[in-house]
């Protein structure tokens, strides 16, 4: 179940989907959730159904994507600062991919300002980043030695 949910884009998710599979997940290993929590996925999951009572092809977690990925770009709560780098960093690489992604669904949110990005900026050179600025940096040199050696190749190849 989660491998699917892994794999797929925001825009292809279903919420009631992700809480039949955690339900699922829930009788097989049985933990207690907290009732705060039920009821939150209990409100998502009717809210998601009116909406695709009006539209077929709604998808709550794709119009709520660009405000989640703004909260993770500016947002300076350690708990999102977290979440930030667990989801652009994977074993011990960065995703520019998703950093991408973030960038410009971020960028749909009604409230973006990208003057905003200066927090996330500003939290990459604090001492709570130094594992996301060390991949940063190893990545960025990385590219560095790609682009010196494809330079002398083009310098040996027009002798």
């Amino acid at each position: 179940f989660f491998d699917d949910v892994l794999d797929a884009s925001v825009s292809q998710l279903n919420f009631k989907a992700i809480v039949d599979g955690l339900g699922n997940v829930l009788f097989q290993y049985p933990f207690r959730v907290p009732a705060y929590y039920a009821l939150i996925l209990r409100s998502l999951t009717v809210l998601e159904g009116l909406a695709l009572q009006a539209d077929p092809q709604y998808k709550l977690l794709g119009r709520a994507y660009p405000y989640i990925a703004r909260r993770l770009l500016t947002d300076p709560a350690p708990e999102l600062r977290e979440s930030f780098e667990e989801l652009i960093i994977k074993d011990n690489q960065l995703r520019w991919n998703r950093l991408e992604n973030l960038l410009r669904e971020g960028s749909k949110s009604s409230d973006f300002d990208a003057g905003q990005l200066w927090l996330l900026a500003s939290w990459l050179v604090s001492p709570g980043a130094a594992g996301v600025r060390s991949k940063l940096a190893a990545e960025v040199a990385r590219m560095m030695d790609a682009l010196a050696a494809d330079d002398v190749r083009n310098r040996i190849a027009q002798r």
